[in-house]
């Protein structure tokens, strides 16, 4: 039997105490259910035409993941039919037939909508075909009618002009006979006011009325003009007096003008000062004439700030001796922030007559434009439109396209995720990759990365996540990376973490910067882009009688204030036509061969001959040619060995593949055995005395691949890397001798593509240099290749394997 202690509690005496009652707790048998709270109407709505349709825009409701339902129906209670869903708080519809319909707008907030707002508008007609060239011939038609109008402006202002003058000129002819004629003083003759006459041999005028008065002793009645001793002095005197009078001429005449015209037809008071002043700038006023008309007609998108333009302005003037007529078109479109294009039309025409000299000028400026506001994308296919032609495709993934989202990619990752990514060539700089995320739960997530790698290998990366909370709507995520100097290209990658929901990404971009810009795809117009045309004629006519024409036309294409075309100059004498452009083109239509301007240099290939000839900057496989002629395609790899004839930077002359030098060849040759030890010689050759500068290139590549679906190329120790010897031999000497050693370094590329194959290229390049002493002996230079070494690698399910590629190429050239 089991003993079972008890332990004892002395309590002490006396009653126990009270125990305390326990609260009773109350509750509810109907628990309170959440209701979201109603979904307002849309207001704001306001429906405006544009070129291609009507555009609708509202004010947003100010609630989290609302969703705009758009319905088209006949009549303002319907039938409706929904044609879109959207975000934005704006809706373009467009049919080209121009019938109106009403449009109702419901936002909806998970699925709870509201009461719709209901709206009519006509969306705008695209005309036709016929329309639009009677349009043109219409604008044509009233172009040349104006310019016929402005011409007989013109006409009119010059034969005015000429009027003028010779009315002008024949004045001051009368007023140098009264000079040349004037005769002697006589003492009981009555001399008017402004006579003049001579005594003494001066010349006089009178000031006042006078008779008996003698010239030179009463100033107040005389002027005195000065000596006149020859018809020369006259001349001259009357040059004088004419300069002298001519604003007093043309003022007086002015004064009278606007006296008479302000004369009352009786008797009465004669206009004030201010009157006759007025009438002066009126007479001027009608030697310069000036006719203007503007034409402005503007569209706005509401509160959006965007803006359509039309401006047209017709100037047409005629001074006393020139005419101009001018014509200017504008129209400009805009979305505020967004994008705009632009054109402008001038056409003007001028002529004038200065001293005799006629100079007649027209001029025509056409120029269209347009803009973005964001920066150029560097990713191809941004939002999978080409499918996965340029982006890996993950697992569990769908690409779609719906008119509320355009195109997307959709996956329900598996855990531990997976990835979509694409590569970049590049090089060092700050670039931002962005993309717009659509979440349908919190669970996993989506993250964007990019890494940056040179030719060694990666460098490093950045990555941002998605924000969790963000569900049943588009985000826009996206990270920075500084990519150091020796980075030669991005991995963007769009990562899908673990989840058991679908997840979708579209609209990504990578562009430099530290944050994203507006999205436009690798297809988009960037930035901005204009083409301009001009034509200018002109025809003058000098004093002498000569005349000179000139004509001049262009076309310049700006992309990014990148700006290439064409200029062609005219004068009668020379004729200059020049062409900025990266490329330029001739080709035979025939298929036999073009001639072309690439990288400042002219390339000439003939069709299925394997020749090029190539002269200009700097080229070949060395980078110091500037004229070859033989075999290859591409200036940038064409080695002297193979040239027919070349012409290198520092003027040595090769004809087929050997160094011409005043009769003395200096040998080049090439071997593409693999192998260690191989050496290429020049052979023996006499030389005139002087240092000789040799130089020897040396080139090694592996290449593997293995065809294994699944197969994983890893990296193994040690290094690519070949020992290169430069060596002379004078004839006779048992021995050569090592002029120059050099060690190169190498590169190992692997590419690993998961259910496809894997690929190493392992290569070695480089030049090895040196200067032999100047000598008369026979003498032969080689290079030798002492040792070479590839990095070794493992790969794991190879799969069926095919031989590896090597090639070995190796060279030498000396040059006294």
């Amino acid at each position: 039997m089991q003993e079972r202690k008890i332990t004892l509690i002395d309590i002490g005496a006396g009653a126990l105490p009270a125990v305390t009652p326990v609260e009773p707790q109350q509750t509810s048998w109907f628990p309170l259910v959440y209701v979201s709270p109603d979904t307002p109407p849309v207001e704001g709505v306001v429906p405006s035409p544009v070129a291609d349709g009507v555009l609708i825009e509202w004010t947003a409701v100010d609630q989290e993941g609302v969703i705009y339902i758009i319905e088209r129906g006949p009549t303002e209670n319907g039938p409706w039919e929904e044609i879109a869903r959207v975000i934005e708080t704006r809706y373009l519809y467009s049919d080209g037939s121009g019938q109106a319909w009403w449009f109702k707008i419901t936002a909806s907030v998970r699925g709870k909508p509201g009461d719709g707002t209901t709206v009519e508008a006509a969306p705008s007609k695209v005309p036709s075909y016929a329309e639009m060239a009677a349009l043109n011939q219409a604008i044509i038609q009233e172009i040349l009618d104006r310019a016929a109008g402005d011409l007989a402006a013109a006409n009119e202002a010059i034969d005015t002009a000429r009027q003028y003058t010779d009315s002008q000129v024949a004045a001051l002819n009368a007023f140098l006979e009264d000079i040349v004629g004037a005769d002697e003083w006589v003492a009981d003759r009555e001399y008017p006011a402004g006579a003049f006459s001579r005594l003494a041999g001066m010349l006089y005028q009178a000031v006042v009325p006078s008779t008996g008065v003698i010239p030179g002793t009463d100033p107040a009645s005389w002027r005195e003009i000065g000596e006149y001793t020859s018809v020369g002095d006259a001349l001259a005197a009357s040059i004088s007096i004419g300069r002298q009078n001519a604003s007093d001429i043309a003022a007086e005449a002015g004064r009278v003008d606007a006296v008479v015209a302000r004369l009352p037809a009786g008797s009465g008071q004669l206009a004030t000062s201010a009157q006759v002043a007025s009438e002066i700038q009126a007479r001027v006023n009608d030697v310069a004439a000036l006719g203007q008309r503007i034409d402005t007609t503007n569209a706005a998108l509401g509160d959006k700030a965007s803006t359509a333009q039309v401006s047209a302005v017709e100037t047409a003037s005629a001074s006393r001796d020139s005419a101009l007529g001018q014509r200017i078109d504008q129209t400009n479109v805009a979305v505020a922030g967004k994008a705009s294009a632009d054109t402008v039309a001038a056409v003007s025409s001028r002529v004038d007559q200065v001293n005799g000299r006629v100079d007649a000028q027209g001029n025509a400026i056409i120029q269209v434009s347009a803009k973005l506001g964001g920066s150029p994308n560097m990713l191809k296919d941004s939002s999978y439109a080409r499918g996965f032609n340029y982006w890996t495709a993950p697992f569990g993934s769908a690409i779609y396209y719906e008119a509320k989202y355009g195109n997307y990619l959709a996956v329900n990752a598996t855990a531990g995720g997976t990835a979509s990514e694409q590569r970049v060539d590049t090089t060092a700089g700050i670039y931002v990759l962005s993309a717009e995320v659509y979440r349908n739960s919190d669970a996993g997530n989506v993250r964007v990365e990019v890494g940056a790698f040179s030719a060694q290998g990666f460098i490093g990366s950045a990555t941002a996540p998605s924000d969790r909370s963000k569900v049943g709507q588009w985000q826009q995520v996206f990270v920075a990376i500084n990519a150091p100097p020796g980075t030669t290209y991005l991995n963007c990658r769009i990562i899908f973490e673990g989840t058991n929901t679908i997840n979708s990404v579209r609209r990504m971009k990578l562009e430099l910067g530290l944050t994203p810009t507006l999205w436009t795809d690798d297809t988009s117009v960037q930035l901005a882009a204009s083409a301009t045309q001009i034509l200018e004629t002109r025809a003058t006519q000098l004093e002498n009688g000569q005349t000179r024409l000139e004509a001049k036309a262009g076309v310049l294409l700006d992309v990014n204030k990148r700006v290439i075309g064409w200029t062609a100059k005219n004068d009668g004498e020379q004729g200059i036509f020049d062409v900025v452009a990266d490329r330029f083109n001739v080709t035979d239509p025939n298929g036999t061969g073009s001639t072309t301007f690439e990288a400042g240099r002219w390339v000439t290939r003939w069709a299925n001959s394997g020749y090029i000839l190539a002269q200009g900057k700097p080229f070949g496989n060395l980078g110091d040619l500037v004229m070859y002629y033989g075999q290859g395609s591409d200036p940038a790899t064409v080695v002297k060995a193979n040239a027919k004839f070349a012409l290198d930077t520092a003027g040595n002359v090769f004809i087929a593949g050997a160094l011409y030098t005043g009769g003395i060849s200096r040998g080049f040759k090439s071997s593409t055995t693999v192998a260690q030890g191989v050496a290429v010689e020049t052979g023996y050759l006499g030389r005139l005395g002087r240092e000789v500068q040799v130089g020897g290139r040396f080139q090694y590549q592996y290449q593997q691949q293995y065809n294994g679906a699944s197969s994983m190329i890893t990296l193994g120790p040690g290094s690519t890397s070949a020992v290169v010897v430069l060596e002379r031999n004078f004839a006779g000497d048992p021995t050569w001798t090592e002029l120059s050693r050099l060690t190169l370094g190498g590169s190992d590329d692997v590419f690993n593509e998961q259910g496809a194959a894997s690929f190493i290229t392992q290569t070695i390049s480089g030049q090895i240099f040196a200067t032999d002493v100047a000598s008369a002996r026979q003498t032969s230079f080689r290079t030798r290749v002492l040792s070479y070494d590839r990095r070794g690698h493992s790969v794991s399910n190879p799969g069926p394997t095919p031989l590896a590629l090597q090639s070995q190429y190796q060279s030498i050239e000396s040059m006294e």
